[in-house]
């Protein structure tokens, strides 16, 4: 708890104390016509006392508002926004600057988290449609779904416009972040409206489009994992917490970019093993495990903006 807010609890107590303390609350005081004046002033303490310490509960959250808006909390002791009501105000006459901010960075921060979960859900769903459900022939890539029905067809797409809006409407931390971020939208909307030829992806070396943008988009997607994640870790004071977020965002991105140099480099052996990988479907695995490695940093990036939540999707921590 922060000092100030315990600080204005103790004295809020203290006036408590006081007041119950001087025998003023007693029957024979009834008739007194400074005993309604006291009892009000008993009332006003006890909501202060009340708002106060729903005020220190939501100062870890207003922390990390600031880290995600950008907003700095001023120097010196926080007003308590509470105290300037009447005990006829309600709730929502109450709202401040700071709760708006707690629902935009909430709202912000479910948006990461979907899109996180929305990339791992997309090789997971040919992966049911091919060998659950039997809809389609397990195909030799992720990109070929997009020759296949309407369903999976529409998915692949959708999917890839879906991160292609967040990736670009995102804010980075600097302009550099901004414009691989932005690259890295245009990269997956490039995939969508450029796909692979309808002959698949198991000849031998070849410069299409729409390998281009694959190529860009985890490019840029790695050094903003494996680079520009070092402006938030820099704000975490736990030494062994900071080192851990490290150590993650470093094997998602060793995963990403080594899923992604395995499906180039194995373009350039010989055909015989060219068409040995296409019968196992390896080129569907390095994407598949790319997409996961992306997502996994996508999520576990915002665990770390907010450690608040819990690390199950849309819950928050148990309070101790």
């Amino acid at each position: 708890m922060d000092k100030w807010d315990k600080g204005e609890i103790e004295d809020d107590i203290r006036c408590m104390d006081k007041l119950l303390g001087m025998d003023f609350f007693s029957a024979k005081n009834a008739e007194n016509p400074l005993f309604r004046a006291g009892f009000i002033e008993a009332l006003i303490a006890l909501r202060d006392l009340m708002a106060e310490r729903r005020q220190g509960e939501r100062n870890v959250r207003g922390r990390i508002e600031a880290r995600l808006l950008g907003v700095h909390e001023p120097h010196g002791r926080p007003s308590t926004a509470a105290t300037s009501h009447s005990l006829t105000h309600s709730e929502d006459e109450m709202q401040s600057p700071a709760d708006n901010r707690s629902y935009l960075a909430r709202s912000f921060l479910i948006q990461r988290r979907g899109m996180a979960l929305l990339g791992a859900a997309f090789p997971a769903a040919f992966l049911v449609s091919s060998l659950i459900l039997g809809r389609t022939e397990f195909q030799t890539s992720i990109s070929m779904y997009y020759w296949t029905l309407d369903p999976e067809r529409n998915l692949f797409v959708g999917v890839l416009c879906a991160v292609a809006v967040f990736l670009i409407l995102y804010k980075g931390r600097s302009n550099f972040e901004d414009w691989l971020l932005d690259a890295a939208g245009f990269s997956a909307a490039g995939l969508a409206f450029f796909p692979i030829h309808r002959t698949g992806d198991c000849s031998g070396p070849s410069v299409s489009a729409h390998g281009v943008f694959a190529v860009v988009f985890f490019a840029c997607i790695f050094v903003v994992c494996i680079f520009m994640s070092e402006h938030t870790l820099r704000e975490i004071r736990d030494e062994n917490r900071r080192k851990r977020f490290r150590t993650l965002y470093r094997v998602c991105s060793g995963v990403m970019i080594g899923s992604v140099a395995l499906a180039i480099i194995s373009r350039f052996f010989s055909a015989d093993f060219v068409r040995s990988l296409c019968v196992h479907r390896a080129a569907f695995w390095f994407e598949a495990v790319g997409v996961w490695a992306f997502s996994a940093f996508w999520y576990i990036k915002t665990r770390e903006l907010d450690s608040t939540m819990s690390w199950v999707p849309f819950r928050r921590k148990r309070e101790a």
